[in-house]
């Protein structure tokens, strides 16, 4: 079996997590399928078809039976030897199985109507359609519509779903998720996790059964006390992803760990000995996924996988999934320059009261499903030591403007926090600040030009506007003062835009509308605005 390590720069997006007294962590394991393996139709459906002789279906057809093999093998050894539950991850497939939930009413409905009753059969007791001249029909009507799934089934599962070679067979990567509790076992008399030894007898027993076996190991990019500014390396790699090889198909396997402080599942990136990403749809970013619940789908080639309940969800969030670690290494080096200050007054209780306020701003936006992410000083406090400024006053949170709602105001008032001020308004600048604990929470609004994005200022004294520059950004998942929360992808771009090249070093003195290097002076508000655009409570 061999071992791979990541390549060294790479090495702090991968890690192991240490089991102790107070974790007893979680797994999620994914296993990406590459080759033309997937949904596979039953010839024949098509053998009275105009292209089912067609040379390029032959071979997509062959490869498919090669392909379905492998995986009839490791699906054998994982579910029936192991009992390892596999549930299907892969975005392409899901995109397919999707297509059936949304039509299968519709389509059932009129195609039934059309071309008669389809017969109906038992299948492990859910009612499962079958097309057979219905099919030929369909397709003489429409070739294309042919070549998409002609079997569904009703609500009550099991769904067995068929395609074309044509449309499905050239997929050449399908993906797998297993969860898992960690626990402990005894074998030959030493104490090993259940876990660790079921992958090993995995691999063990896929070697034998022909496949070429990789692990790949790394180190936990959590393990450094920023708060004291030492860095720790674990003494055994964590092992990060494994790689099954038979033929021409590989069969990738990673494992997502819980982060039960932040509760969520975490995964590295897939990297090879050479530094590079392998090309996987899953795990080829770095990943944060909510744990998510699973049904029963069958293929026609004798596997029968979990899917999340919920496909369209979870393909959402396979969108909004990358995951980026704050940099323990940069943090260290934070605090060698700057040790921590004890004993300055307010400062513990600060930290202690921001976080607070930070959880209790999340619970409201994620009720109302509004993504937001640490912004401002917030965000400075996460990309350079990893957790909050003791001597900030507030915390901060960036919204997209399109994602604004007058119920933001509401929940916020119900979860016991008041109204400071408003300025602006939807179409221009707009800016809320509430406070709690005497801290002071600000929600920024976002707007997006062509080329940059930019948020408002406004100097309720005057009536001057600002506007804060940055350069376009997207959205990552990280973890932040034990909270899973958004920050920008480029979040480096979006520090030094705001911050400047010297954001590494500590400032105490700072004027909101002369210090941030993106800021511009943006005219002032008309006088008969002022009653509705500069509101202090």
């Amino acid at each position: 079996m061999q071992r791979l390590e990541p390549h060294p720069r790479r090495s702090q997006q991968a890690g192991r997590v240490a089991l102790n007294g107070r974790r007893r962590f979680q797994l999620l394991l994914v296993v990406a399928v590459a080759g033309a393996v997937g949904v596979f139709v039953a010839l024949k459906h098509y053998s009275n078809s105009s292209w089912a002789g067609d040379d390029s279906v032959r071979k997509s057809v062959l490869l498919c039976e090669q392909n379905q093999e492998n995986l009839r093998d490791f699906t054998e050894i994982a579910y029936q030897e192991l009992g390892l539950q596999l549930v299907l991850v892969e975005p392409k497939l899901l995109e397919l199985a999707l297509g059936l939930e949304r039509t299968r009413d519709e389509h059932v409905k009129n195609r039934t109507r059309m071309y008669g009753h389809p017969e109906v059969a038992e299948q492990d007791g859910g009612k499962v359609l079958t097309w057979y001249d219905h099919a030929k029909a369909l397709g003489d009507e429409d070739p294309e519509e042919k070549r998409s799934v002609k079997s569904v089934v009703d609500y009550s599962l099991p769904l067995t779903v068929f395609g074309s070679p044509r449309s499905v067979c050239n997929q050449w990567r399908t993906s797998f998720a297993l969860f898992y509790k960690e626990g402990v076992a005894l074998q030959n008399g030493t104490a090993v996790t259940k876990m660790s030894w079921r992958l090993a007898d995995l691999g063990e027993r896929m070697e034998k059964a022909g496949f070429s076996v990789a692990v790949f190991e790394g180190d936990d990019p959590r393990l450094s006390n920023a708060a004291v500014g030492v860095l720790l390396r674990s003494a055994d790699p964590l092992l990060l992803h494994m790689r099954f090889f038979r033929g021409k198909h590989n069969i990738y396997l990673t494992i997502l760990y819980e982060r039960s402080e932040a509760g969520h599942y975490w995964h590295s990136n897939l990297m090879t000995a050479n530094g590079t990403k392998s090309p996987v749809h899953f795990g080829f970013h770095a990943g944060s996924w909510e744990r998510f619940q699973s049904r029963k789908i069958h293929l026609d080639f004798g596997v029968s996988p979990l899917v999340p309940d919920g496909i369209h969800k979870f393909l959402e969030r396979f969108e909004d999934s990358r995951f980026v670690e704050c940099n323990m290494g940069r943090a260290e080096h934070f605090f060698k320059a700057n040790p921590p200050t004890e004993g300055v007054p307010g400062e513990e209780q600060f930290v202690i009261n921001a976080r607070r306020v930070l959880l209790l701003g999340r619970s409201v936006l994620d009720k109302l499903d509004i993504p937001f992410w640490i912004s401002s000083g917030t965000c400075l406090g996460w990309f350079r030591q990893c957790s909050i400024i003791p001597h900030s006053k507030d915390v901060d949170f960036g919204i997209f403007i399109d994602s604004f709602s007058e119920n933001i105001v509401t929940y916020m008032l119900m979860k016991g926090f008041k109204l400071k001020h408003r300025f602006g308004k939807v179409a221009d600048s707009l800016e809320l600040s509430f406070m709690l604990d005497d801290i002071k929470l600000d929600f920024f609004f976002f707007y997006e030009e062509d080329t940059y994005m930019w948020n408002g200022g406004t100097q309720a004294r005057t009536g001057k506007k600002y506007k804060y520059v940055f350069p376009k950004f997207s959205l990552c998942w990280t973890e932040f003062v034990g909270l899973r929360v958004r920050v920008p992808c480029q979040a480096q771009s979006y520090i030094e835009a705001n911050y400047g090249l010297l954001w590494d070093t500590p400032v105490k003195q700072w004027d909101w509308k002369g210090s941030p290097p993106n800021v511009h002076e943006n005219g002032n508000w008309d006088e008969s605005e002022l009653k509705k655009v500069i509101q202090v409570y």
